[in-house]
């Protein structure tokens, strides 16, 4: 915890776990890869914006990875890409940054020692584990199908 750090292996072994909760859970293993891909290649056109980005603006070539953006949080971005489909996993990734972004901005105003680091991976797994938790309570709540965005959207 006083690091801030993870061991790297646990994130493939999370992906592993992931897939087969996946598989197991019927939505099959080539839509559940097919899944993973697309949101995969979601992070890395992120990945890629704001790496062009933060070189625009510092006049240089600069890598995200150091210092504006941890291995861990890419890493657990791409283990938790088998449970959503990309409709969703799109809808998390933008509430969970904006839920990141209030938590510690309200945390670091209250706090006596102002924080330099957004703990992203760890508030982001808190929301994903939260979300996880909520399908075995609410099995018509699918991360996988986009079918529930579609049905609120189309009743409103």
């Amino acid at each position: 915890m006083l690091s801030r750090s993870v061991h790297w292996f646990l994130f493939p072994m999370l992906y592993a776990a992931l897939l087969i909760t996946g598989y197991f859970s019927g939505n099959g293993l080539a839509s559940v890869l097919q899944h993973s891909l697309y949101n995969t290649l979601f992070i890395v056109l992120q990945l890629v914006v704001l790496t062009v980005y933060f070189s625009i603006k510092s006049g240089k070539l600069t890598n995200i990875a150091n210092g504006l953006l941890g291995w861990g949080d890419i890493l657990l971005l791409i283990s938790i890409t088998v449970c959503f489909s990309l409709v969703n996993f799109v809808l998390f990734y933008t509430s969970s940054l904006i839920f990141v972004l209030l938590t510690w901005g309200m945390v670091n105003y209250f706090s006596k020692n102002k924080q330099q680091h957004i703990p992203l991976a760890g508030l982001q797994a808190l929301v994903f584990s939260v979300l996880f938790i909520a399908t075995w309570f609410h099995p018509a709540f699918d991360l996988n199908n986009d079918e529930w965005i579609i049905n609120k959207l189309l009743i409103y």
